[in-house]
Protein backbone atom coordinates (compact mmCIF):
# COMPACT_ATOMS: atom_id res chain seq x y z
CA UNK A 1 0.00 0.00 0.00
CA UNK A 2 1.63 3.70 -0.56
CA UNK A 3 2.20 5.74 2.59
CA UNK A 4 -0.45 7.71 3.87
CA UNK A 5 1.35 10.58 4.86
CA UNK A 6 1.47 13.65 2.60
CA UNK A 7 4.49 13.40 -0.14
CA UNK A 8 5.89 17.19 1.01
CA UNK A 9 6.84 15.08 4.48
CA UNK A 10 8.36 11.81 2.31
CA UNK A 11 12.25 11.51 1.64
CA UNK A 12 14.04 9.51 -0.31
CA UNK A 13 15.10 7.42 2.62
CA UNK A 14 12.21 8.02 5.60
CA UNK A 15 9.34 9.77 6.83
CA UNK A 16 10.11 13.04 7.87
CA UNK A 17 8.55 13.72 11.74
CA UNK A 18 5.11 15.11 12.18
CA UNK A 19 4.03 13.92 8.97
CA UNK A 20 0.15 14.18 9.00
CA UNK A 21 -1.81 11.63 6.88
CA UNK A 22 -3.29 13.04 4.06
CA UNK A 23 -7.18 12.66 3.65
CA UNK A 24 -6.69 11.61 -0.61
CA UNK A 25 -4.24 8.93 0.33
CA UNK A 26 -6.66 7.63 3.08
CA UNK A 27 -9.37 7.70 1.08
CA UNK A 28 -7.40 5.73 -1.78
CA UNK A 29 -5.95 3.28 0.61
CA UNK A 30 -9.49 2.25 1.99
CA UNK A 31 -10.49 2.23 -1.55
CA UNK A 32 -7.68 -0.46 -2.78
CA UNK A 33 -8.46 -2.50 0.81
CA UNK A 34 -11.80 -3.00 -0.64
CA UNK A 35 -11.58 -3.87 -3.66
CA UNK A 36 -8.74 -6.36 -2.90
CA UNK A 37 -11.58 -8.18 -0.22
CA UNK A 38 -14.01 -7.94 -3.47
CA UNK A 39 -11.12 -9.71 -5.23
CA UNK A 40 -10.75 -11.98 -2.46
CA UNK A 41 -14.73 -12.95 -2.67
CA UNK A 42 -15.06 -12.89 -6.40
CA UNK A 43 -11.74 -15.67 -6.26
CA UNK A 44 -13.73 -17.91 -3.58
CA UNK A 45 -17.20 -17.77 -4.85
CA UNK A 46 -16.47 -16.99 -8.75
CA UNK A 47 -13.23 -19.02 -9.15
CA UNK A 48 -13.19 -22.04 -12.25
CA UNK A 49 -14.38 -25.18 -12.02
CA UNK A 50 -10.98 -26.68 -12.39
CA UNK A 51 -9.65 -25.05 -8.86
CA UNK A 52 -12.19 -27.65 -7.41
CA UNK A 53 -12.29 -25.09 -4.41
CA UNK A 54 -16.02 -26.25 -2.98
CA UNK A 55 -18.82 -24.64 -1.10
CA UNK A 56 -17.40 -22.02 1.01
CA UNK A 57 -17.75 -23.22 4.90
CA UNK A 58 -20.02 -20.80 7.48
CA UNK A 59 -16.59 -20.49 9.09
CA UNK A 60 -15.48 -18.61 5.46
CA UNK A 61 -18.82 -16.24 5.09
CA UNK A 62 -17.98 -15.54 8.87
CA UNK A 63 -14.65 -14.31 8.53
CA UNK A 64 -15.61 -11.87 5.22
CA UNK A 65 -18.29 -10.43 6.40
CA UNK A 66 -16.37 -9.22 9.47
CA UNK A 67 -13.56 -8.33 7.35
CA UNK A 68 -16.23 -6.47 5.63
CA UNK A 69 -17.29 -4.89 8.77
CA UNK A 70 -14.07 -3.93 9.93
CA UNK A 71 -13.45 -2.28 6.17
CA UNK A 72 -16.78 0.16 7.15
CA UNK A 73 -15.60 0.72 10.72
CA UNK A 74 -12.21 1.84 9.52
CA UNK A 75 -12.95 3.74 6.97
CA UNK A 76 -11.53 7.36 6.77
CA UNK A 77 -13.70 10.56 6.52
CA UNK A 78 -15.54 11.06 3.82
CA UNK A 79 -13.79 13.86 1.43
CA UNK A 80 -14.58 14.72 -2.90
CA UNK A 81 -12.99 11.27 -3.68
CA UNK A 82 -15.29 9.10 -1.61
CA UNK A 83 -18.42 10.70 -0.40
CA UNK A 84 -20.57 8.88 2.31
CA UNK A 85 -22.76 7.75 -0.53
CA UNK A 86 -19.97 6.53 -2.24
CA UNK A 87 -18.48 4.62 0.52
CA UNK A 88 -22.24 3.49 1.39
CA UNK A 89 -22.84 1.88 -1.93
CA UNK A 90 -19.76 0.07 -2.16
CA UNK A 91 -20.44 -1.79 1.27
CA UNK A 92 -23.43 -2.58 0.31
CA UNK A 93 -22.37 -3.90 -3.04
CA UNK A 94 -19.32 -5.79 -1.02
CA UNK A 95 -22.09 -7.51 1.27
CA UNK A 96 -24.14 -8.84 -1.74
CA UNK A 97 -21.30 -10.17 -3.63
CA UNK A 98 -20.79 -12.16 -0.69
CA UNK A 99 -24.57 -13.44 -0.28
CA UNK A 100 -25.81 -13.90 -3.90
CA UNK A 101 -25.76 -17.13 -5.84
CA UNK A 102 -22.99 -17.82 -7.36
CA UNK A 103 -21.61 -21.02 -9.24
CA UNK A 104 -19.03 -21.78 -6.14
CA UNK A 105 -22.43 -21.56 -3.56
CA UNK A 106 -25.64 -21.41 -6.12
CA UNK A 107 -27.72 -21.43 -2.74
Amino acid sequence: MPLDEDDSFIGEELIHPGGQPCPLKLAAISHFRLRKLQSEIHHRLYAHAALNLGVPTKGWYEFIVRKVEDWRNDKPPTNGFASQHWLDLNYHHTRTLVFRPAPNCPQ
